[in-house]
């Protein structure tokens, strides 16, 4: 499954951008969607890019989730075939 999105630490001002080509595990893209979290309850954002890294955490959430649930599913069949 590839990542739908690229977040760095630095900026937010590209949050909109995907990066497609980009493949992240789950442990990478919950640590982005944490960094995100961590940013915005700090306060120190514009609001346009608190309303950015909201949208880019949803993406990351959505994404954690995928890969929970497709990793359930494989432990599933595996224990159906043991």
């Amino acid at each position: 499954m590839v990542c739908p999105i690229g977040i760095k630490k630095t900026s937010l001002a590209y949050a909109g951008k995907l990066k497609k080509e980009k493949k992240l595990s789950f442990e990478e893209a919950y640590k982005q969607l944490m960094e995100l979290v961590k940013k915005m309850e700090s306060g120190e954002l514009p609001l346009a890019d608190s309303v950015s890294a909201y949208e880019q955490g949803i993406k990351l959430k959505a994404y954690c989730e995928q890969l929970l649930k497709e990793a359930e599913l494989k432990i599933e069949t595996l224990k159906v075939g043991a």
